[in-house]
């Protein structure tokens, strides 16, 4: 090799045992755990949030404020304060699908408590319009469960005519995931090899 190239090495930490990603039915149960310690009595610990969610009816004011969050302009971005109202009731907003981008951002991604609550409520949330679940796919969301819901929602809604006018921007949003097998390159080949016109758009 050059050695006047610079040169980067790493080096990882060995561990007795493997380390894996936990399978989802491990995530339900933490996050089920912590559901009910949150609901038990506020508290805070190393790792685990104290963002307390609110079981209580809201008030009008605060769904006023959920529907001037929801339908905010997607580039404008929400404050500290406006993301812990959005994750104190974030089982509120199952009921307003659209608001998902929102939620998202709201979430500490570097908790695994709101990590694990955050893919149980995804199991159970309405799927979106197409145009909302692309903008789940830019490079804000980079988790694989958000990106997996958002290709499910353009499965159920995306009509190959619309697949057309927004084939250039989820070409482009392919740079953004992991891996090279992912959900949306299944779901882009299947349609260019079902459709021909789509197809073509595809290759070129």
């Amino acid at each position: 090799p050059n050695k006047e190239t610079p040169c980067l090495e790493l080096e990882f930490d060995h561990f007795s045992s493997p380390v894996k990603f936990p399978v989802m039915s491990q995530v339900e149960e933490h996050a089920n755990w912590n559901f009910s310690r949150e609901h038990g009595f506020n508290y805070s610990h190393t790792g685990l949030s104290n963002r307390v969610a609110r079981d209580n009816p809201l008030t009008d004011s605060d769904n006023e404020q959920l529907r001037q969050v929801c339908n905010r302009d997607p580039l404008s971005e929400i404050t500290e304060q406006e993301k812990d109202f959005l994750w104190r009731h974030r089982y509120h907003c199952v009921n307003i699908p659209e608001i998902l981008p929102k939620i998202l951002l709201a979430v500490k991604w570097n908790s695994r408590d709101e990590v694990a609550q955050m893919y149980c409520l995804l199991k159970d949330w309405p799927a979106i319009k197409p145009e909302q679940a692309m903008e789940l796919l830019d490079c804000n969301f980079p988790d694989p469960m958000i990106r997996d819901f958002a290709v499910k929602c353009l499965e159920k809604y995306l009509t190959d005519d619309k697949l057309s006018q927004y084939l250039i921007q989820l070409v482009q949003v392919l740079k953004y995931e992991q891996y090279l097998d992912n959900p949306l390159a299944r779901f882009l080949l299947k349609k260019a090899l079902t459709n021909q016109r789509i197809g073509h758009f595809f290759f070129w």
